[in-house]
């Protein structure tokens, strides 16, 4: 009896049985549904009861209610794609009335449904930019680190490692002895990794997101105590969205971007920091549907527009030591990062093909923090860094995303997913080892992370490499 019925459909019955068991139908036979049958959706009764001996059948009647499959949704946005679904049921053609179908001849209780809704949604789409954006913080992270390095740098060639010991110079690294010249510059090689998990929560799936890129860049030190730089960034990402909404996105990203840091001598300790970058991201995501024996796998392709910029202040105190240096202090900045992705049609997905809007999503991190480093001479001339960085990180912006979607073909009603953050707020840190020659070459570790925010942890790697010229 599995089969796609469309509302107030009438089943003629061909063979109705023989109760009275004599093998032959009988005018005026009354039959009756044998039993209840079981379906989330749909329900049936008889229109007709009895076969005639004018050739007339019994028959059955089919509904389908206003709400049939919204009914099961478990949140605002499962019930947005429920809401399609009721719309587009009496007028459904091929294979969304196999779709269809599998939903009705689901679990009876409605489990399944509920389930499918999920997966039939856009969310997965705002799990790829988000994963984006958490991108861009990375890189903006990394930038910044450099950038402190800088001016710490630039505080040693000013005045020295220890106190009496400056008189040549000759203890400089050779980064630390370019910094004392005006319009020299310094070129960077930055490879860098980084992964986010975010587990479910509030119906919202579960998602893993792993990147790789690269950042090259340079850097100039001004005659004004500024110094400006450039940097270009190719960075890959591969993420999953597990749990009801199963999707594989990959995306691949370039961007160029513009850095700054000014600290003047005058202003003992205190620097103001920027940076800002615009580049494309081409993505791809293959979502998988599985629902009751309905099995498909929509695919899309896109090109976005994302970027962002940074700008923050912070002061630090300088002490000398026979074993070092030791630099600590305050600091704050603030990130904004968007993606724009254009409107897209996805394919090979049959009924559950989404005609996905153009959505533009965005964050707005506010850091406060403390920022602690200490320098040191080896033997040999060269010098030992390391560095470590605190802050808490708030999300100034709605942390909820939205995209809005329709069914290929089927146009309005359309649809909208909602997924939010469990939480606003987690903590920043960063630790850095560095090793400077003084032939002029800078290696540097970077590693960090995001924690303590619920259900969610984020980490990168990133190894510095520079030269000086």
């Amino acid at each position: 009896m599995r089969d796609f019925y469309a509302s107030e459909d009438t089943i003629e019955l061909q063979s109705p049985v023989d109760i009275q068991g004599s093998g032959a139908l009988k005018a005026n036979m009354t039959v009756a549904l044998a039993e209840q049958i079981d379906s989330p959706t749909l329900s049936f009764a008889m229109k007709v009861d009895s076969f005639t001996d004018n050739g007339s059948m019994p028959s059955v009647f089919t509904s389908r209610s206003d709400n049939a499959y919204s009914q099961y949704a478990l949140d605002t946005a499962s019930r947005s794609t429920g809401h399609a679904l009721d719309f587009i049921a009496d007028k459904a053609r091929g294979d969304m009335q196999d779709l269809l179908e599998a939903l009705d001849w689901s679990a009876p209780d409605g489990s399944d449904v509920a389930d499918a809704l999920k997966r039939l949604g856009p969310g997965a789409y705002d799990v790829a930019a988000r994963a984006s954006l958490i991108q861009q913080n990375e890189i903006n992270l990394l930038v910044l680190r450099r950038l402190m390095a800088t001016q710490t740098d630039g505080v040693w060639a000013e005045h020295g490692l220890f106190v009496g010991r400056n008189n040549e110079g000759s203890h400089l690294s050779g980064s630390q002895r370019e910094t004392k010249n005006t319009y020299t510059w310094q070129f960077w090689v930055t490879p860098y990794g980084g992964s986010s998990f975010q587990d479910s929560h509030k119906n919202i799936s579960s998602w893993k997101s792993k990147g790789v890129g690269l950042i090259v860049g340079a850097d100039r030190h001004l005659q004004s105590d500024l110094d400006v730089g450039f940097h270009l960034a190719l960075v890959t990402r591969r993420t999953h969205v597990k749990d009801n909404e199963k999707a594989l996105a990959d995306t691949t990203s370039a961007f160029f971007g513009l850095q700054a840091i000014y600290a003047p001598d005058s202003w003992n300790g205190l620097y103001l920091t920027g940076q800002g970058r615009i580049g494309v991201e081409n993505g791809k995501m293959d979502r998988t549907i599985s629902i009751n024996g309905y099995n498909r796998q929509a695919e899309s392709r896109w090109t976005g527009l994302a970027g962002s910029l940074q700008a923050g202040l912070g002061w630090d105190a300088h002490f000398d030591f026979e074993p070092g240096r030791f630099t600590m202090g305050p600091l704050a900045f603030v990130e904004y990062a968007f993606l724009h992705r254009p409107s897209l049609d996805e394919d090979k997905g049959g009924a559950a093909n989404l005609d996905v809007d153009d959505t533009t999503y965005d964050s707005l991190l506010m850091n406060l923090g403390l920022h602690a480093g200490w320098q040191t001479i080896l033997p040999g001339g060269n010098h030992l860094k390391c560095d470590v960085l605190a802050a808490w990180r708030h999300e100034l912006l709605d942390p909820s995303f939205a995209t809005s979607a329709a069914f290929v073909g089927y146009g309005a009603p359309r649809f909208e997913s909602d997924t939010d953050l469990p939480g606003r707020d987690s903590l920043l840190l960063q630790a850095g080892f560095a090793l400077s020659s003084n032939k002029d070459f800078t290696a540097k570790l970077d590693v960090g992370g995001e924690f303590f925010r619920q259900d969610y942890t984020g980490m990168n790697i990133g190894l510095d490499l520079s030269w000086q010229f």
